[in-house]
């Protein structure tokens, strides 16, 4: 996303389709600096453990739905 607002609102549109994966989840927003691209801002679910988050992304990836495991 290109914005804090713009992620914040991308995390609700997701765990309002997905709430049975992300229930329970808060939005966590990380910025990052892609080299040459520019300032993004990553969308990620704060709030579970390892397995748990790789339980939550194997859901989302049978839907569809990009995810990737973040470790702390």
């Amino acid at each position: 996303m290109r914005s804090e607002t713009e992620a914040a609102a991308e995390w609700k549109r997701i765990a309002s389709r997905h709430p049975d994966a992300l229930g329970g989840l808060s939005l966590q927003v990380a910025k990052v600096d892609l080299a040459g691209k520019g300032i993004f801002y990553r969308v990620q679910g704060n709030g579970a453990d390892e397995t748990r988050a790789k339980s939550i992304c194997a859901q989302l990836r049978a839907q569809n739905v990009g995810c990737v495991v973040v470790r702390p």
